[in-house]
């Protein structure tokens, strides 16, 4: 096949003519060629060989760049580059599977994947036919067997679909939940790097509804699938689920709106992991349907915070996520409740904002846009984009201007939008550090270390959060007479 003009950015041009100097029969394959067509930045380098090893130890030599096998069975690897390749950043090299280079192609994930540049003869190859998929915008794969082979492309299918912005095929869809399964089956690891890379892309929400057509979803989380049946009388077509999706959809809307939407804190807000946000909004109500329950005509779900967060915990560890994504997913789940208790107050206390940011620590700012999600998934995206303006108000402040139906919901983005405010005010500290420590408490009230010293550092920090206590000497005094109190209340005098 005679080949397409093809210009490689200067970088990758010398890359690959170092590496053609070690291997003059390599070729560069998968997403390098179809990014090159694409007109979208070459990061990472895929390369073919019929001598991976010595290629990848030799390259890695000549470009001093630090070398990691990624498959030892069908002999992968990795070299990551020095800071001084400014817009390349890794090349991976892998042993060409077959006779030759048509058949290591014909067992490729993806036809727009299945190309290649055969770079010292300068010959083009597509004989899965790529090019004309690549036009048309779609992901297709050919066999189920492909899927077998690998089933982390089942969930590779829909991140490159939101990556790409290309639609998967309808027969490609076919076969993936013919194999749905599967999708279990890579280690935890490798389905972790696909899940927060989908949902690292703006506007992946669209990716996990067609997930879920195909029964993908609720195969990678299997905790979710009981809520399709669950509250459908209240959430209407499936039940639960259709809730946390949509939970989901308005985090990945409240992600790419943070500046109209948080517009005074939009700087720090904006460092946020968007994958992070919107696995938390998909997983905050997982605990629901073991926990519903009528009451007095009322479905209720009591308890499904903690039991939520505990099983998002066990989830997240068996996929292998970091313990700081545990820890903020968890801590999403377990307070999710708390800014929608604090509205419905008759006021917000000082007391009620302090110890919703004692208990929800580092992960506050995660479990707030969380809840943000969870509370806007009330509202239909227009009316939710109409009323904007009136979220970001005072809390209470102007909510007349809404219809009824709404007015819960947006006091409870006030909510949020206030809390948010107090936590990023650098003005004053949610958490303050207590004036006294353990040792003083111990000398001043003449007590051995226990609980109750604990319990006395807890008070002092939450009357400073109220501003009741400013300096070493009221904290002191403080104790005292608090101890006074408690020693007299115990003796019953």
């Amino acid at each position: 096949m005679s080949a397409p003009i093809l210009k490689w950015p200067k970088e990758v041009a010398e890359l690959l003519c170092s590496a053609a100097s070690i291997d003059p029969g390599l070729f560069v394959v998968g997403g390098s060629v179809r990014d090159l067509f694409l007109k979208r930045p070459l990061y990472d380098l895929d390369l073919a060989s019929f001598s991976a090893t010595q290629l990848s130890n030799k390259l890695a030599s000549v470009l001093h760049a630090k070398k990691i096998t990624l498959d030892e069975e069908n002999v992968v690897f990795r070299l990551i580059l020095s800071n001084r390749y400014q817009e390349t950043r890794q090349i991976d090299i892998a042993q060409i599977q077959g006779k030759n280079i048509e058949e290591d192609l014909k067992r490729r994930d993806f036809t727009v994947n299945a190309m290649a540049w055969a770079w010292s003869q300068k010959e083009f190859l597509d004989p899965r036919l790529g090019m004309k998929d690549l036009a048309k915008k779609t992901i297709r794969c050919e066999s189920e067997k492909i899927l077998r082979a690998d089933p982390l492309r089942i969930l590779r299918a829909f991140r490159q679909s939101a990556q790409l912005g290309f639609k998967i095929e309808k027969n490609t869809l076919k076969l993936i939940k013919e194999v749905k399964a599967l999708t279990l089956k890579p280690a935890g690891e490798r389905i972790r790097s696909e899940i927060l890379s989908l949902l690292e892309v703006p506007g992946a929400s669209r990716q996990l509804l067609e997930m879920d057509e195909c029964g993908v979803l609720t195969s990678l989380f299997k905790d979710l699938e009981p809520q399709r049946n669950t509250a459908v009388e209240y959430y209407g077509k499936g039940g639960v689920l259709t809730h946390s999706l949509t939970a989901a959809q308005r985090a990945d809307f409240l992600m790419s709106r943070l500046k109209l939407i948080f517009p005074k804190n939009y700087p720090a807000i904006k460092e946020c992991r968007r994958n992070i946000v919107i696995l938390a909004s998909l997983l905050h109500d997982i605990a629901k349907p073991e926990t519903a329950r009528v009451v007095k005509g009322r479905l209720h779900f009591f308890g499904h915070d903690l039991l939520g967060a505990a099983q998002v915990s066990n989830l997240l560890e068996g996929l292998r996520f970091s313990k700081e994504e545990i820890s903020l997913i968890q801590s999403a789940t377990r307070h999710h409740l708390r800014p929608g208790y604090l509205a419905e107050a008759e006021e917000i206390t000082e007391r009620g904002l302090y110890r919703f940011f004692r208990d929800t620590g580092k992960d506050a700012l995660y479990t707030l846009l969380t809840a943000w999600a969870d509370h806007a998934s009330y509202i239909p995206e227009k009316s939710l984009l109409k009323f904007l303006p009136l979220a970001k108000k005072p809390v209470g402040k102007d909510l007349g201007k809404a219809p009824q139906a709404l007015r819960k919901t947006l006091r409870h983005l006030q909510t949020v939008n206030l809390l948010v405010s107090r936590l990023l005010n650098p003005q004053k500290e949610v958490i303050p550090t207590p004036l006294v420590n353990g040792n003083d408490i111990m000398k001043a009230l003449r007590i051995s270390p226990g609980p109750e010293v604990g319990k006395m550092i807890e008070k002092i920090r939450e009357e400073q959060a109220l501003g009741k206590i400013r300096t070493r000497e009221e904290a002191l005094h403080f104790l005292n007479a608090f101890h006074r109190q408690a020693l007299a209340k115990r003796s019953g005098t």
